[in-house]
Formats: C-alpha cells, structure tokens, sequence
C-alpha cells in the first residue's frame, strides 16, 4: 500500500497564501512550512494538520517531516530563507521542488544558486494568481526557468 504524498508549502507573500487557499479548496494534503511563529499560526489557522518550523541553523540538524512529502513549493521570502529550506527539504522528496519568486525582486544568480541546491524548477512571477500550478505539470527540466503571469 502506497502511503499519500502531501504537498510542502511555505507561504510568506500573497501568492503563497492564495496558493496554500486553492490547495485547501481542493481537497490536497498540505504540510506548512514557515519560519516565524506568526507564519505558522497562519497555516493552523487556515486548519493546517502538520505544520513544520524551520529556525536559522536547522539546515544542519536531521529535521524530519511529519509525513511523506511529495511535490514543494516555495515562495520567496529572501534568498537566506530559500536557500536553508533547499538544504532541509531536498533529502525529504525525490518530487519536484519549485521556487516561486517575484520578477520586481529578482536577483541575477538566483536561479542557479536554487538549482544547486536542489530546485527543479524557479519560476518568476509577476502576479499573485499561481493556480495554473494545480492543474499543469511544468517539464521534469532541472534547468527550468518560467515567468508567470
């Protein structure tokens, strides 16, 4: 028996949030991933089962999640904090992992400094509205780089 792939977010900025709500609205399992205590009351609130806190440092610790993980999205918070949750999560899904980052706040090395730490796919978004993530799979391309809009 298979046990059921959950779905890891952070969800710092608007397009998270919106992204976390039509994940809910559709039924998927979801684990929150947050770095302060006000993100994680945010997730449980949205009535999150498994939430996991990552603190500066854990990225050297064997932090475990709750649940299998399958596919991870995370949204741009800064570029330490992207970077830390890659160095966390990547041991925990053989699954895709996506970075969702604003064009206005784009750093040049950005996307190479994700791929070299694990990410699939960065995608450079230019609005909030990220639910064509729920219905589209994005290439199994190690070097994708998208601009959504």
């Amino acid at each position: 028996m298979k046990l059921e792939e959950y779905v890891l977010i952070s969800a710092p900025n608007e397009a998270g949030r919106s992204f976390l709500k039509a994940l809910l609205m559709r039924g998927i399992p979801v684990v929150g991933l947050a770095n302060t205590i006000e993100q994680l009351e945010y997730m449980r609130e949205l009535g999150l089962v498994y939430t996991i806190m990552v603190m500066q440092g854990d990225e050297h610790k064997c932090v475990l999640p709750p649940v299998p993980i399958g596919k991870v999205y995370l949204f741009e918070q800064s570029l330490p904090a992207l970077c830390q949750y890659l160095l966390v999560c990547r041991v925990w899904t053989s699954k895709s992992i996506f970075i969702i980052k604003s064009v206005a706040d784009r750093i040049s090395n950005a996307p190479s400094i994700y791929r070299q730490l694990g990410a699939n796919h960065v995608l450079l978004s230019t609005g909030n509205d990220m639910n064509f993530l729920l219905g589209s799979e994005l290439r199994e391309d190690p070097a994708s780089i998208r601009l959504a809009h």
